[in-house]
């Protein structure tokens, strides 16, 4: 996790970084008397690099998705705002009616006469404050599309990791909870009752099911009531208590393949 958070303030100076220095260049370039298709790239632009500030907020706090799920975020943002960025310059100097258009436009020399008209629709279109409103609004949509599509994917994976963990647990808790008790059994015979029941437990599927959740919470407070038997040293409860154990657990394990 801390390194996933310096990578993500490394990734914040270098994009501050370049932000800044198009917010000098668009200054430079027109001052405050930009027309309103420059001022629209540049707001996008702002807005571009805002969604890189909050992409953090937008992932899963799973600590096994964290950080994947934060870089594919920071690089869908990072694409979206460079892409802005490309398009809002493209934009502003066509805007321009500067040394910086003139020189732009002597290219043009060099392209043949059939592409010139070519040359004078582009240049419309890109003195158009429509055409700089819809080329960021497609942008914008795509990245919306795309980062939510992610976003609901690693909901998804959470979601499913987090099940995975729940039937782990069921498994692990049960079985080291039984591991422990082994060596608390004086008795041989309750003593091989609770190596059965540990080997048993330790052996079934992992996966689970919703509808095994309250069979197998029997199974853990029989095992803590198990506890209490064998801190009491009453082995015929213990065995019985084993015996019960063996029962659920055999009892999940066949319900679970029914599902299945």
């Amino acid at each position: 996790m801390e390194k996933t958070g310096k990578f993500w303030v490394v990734h914040n100076i270098i994009f501050l970084i370049i932000l800044f220095i198009f917010i000098v260049f668009y200054f430079a370039v027109g001052g405050n008397g930009h027309t309103m298709s420059a001022w629209i790239s540049f707001m996008f632009v702002l807005f571009a690099f805002a969604f890189i500030i909050v992409t953090p907020f937008l992932v899963s706090r799973k600590r096994k998705l964290l950080s994947f799920e934060l870089s594919l975020n920071l690089v869908l943002s990072s694409v979206y705002f460079a892409a802005s960025v490309i398009v809002a310059v493209i934009f502003i100097i066509a805007s321009l009616d500067t040394n910086v258009k003139e020189l732009a436009q002597r290219f043009w020399i060099f392209i043949p006469a059939n592409l010139k008209l070519f040359g004078a629709l582009a240049e419309t279109f890109l003195k158009s404050h429509i055409s700089a409103m819809m080329c960021q609004l497609i942008l914008a949509g795509l990245y919306g599309i795309l980062l939510l599509i992610n976003v609901v994917a690693n909901k998804q994976t959470a979601e499913a990791l987090e099940k995975r963990q729940e039937e782990i647990n069921y498994i692990k808790i049960a079985s080291s909870k039984l591991k422990l008790l082994m060596d608390r059994v004086n008795d041989k015979e309750a003593k091989k009752k609770v190596e059965k029941a540990y080997d048993t437990v330790y052996s079934s599927p992992v996966k689970s099911h919703p509808d095994l959740i309250d069979i197998e919470n029997h199974i853990l407070h029989t095992i803590n009531a198990l506890e209490s038997e064998i801190t009491s040293n009453n082995n015929e409860n213990i065995i019985t208590l084993v015996n019960s154990i063996l029962n659920d657990v055999n009892e999940r394990n066949i319900k679970l393949r029914n599902i299945n």
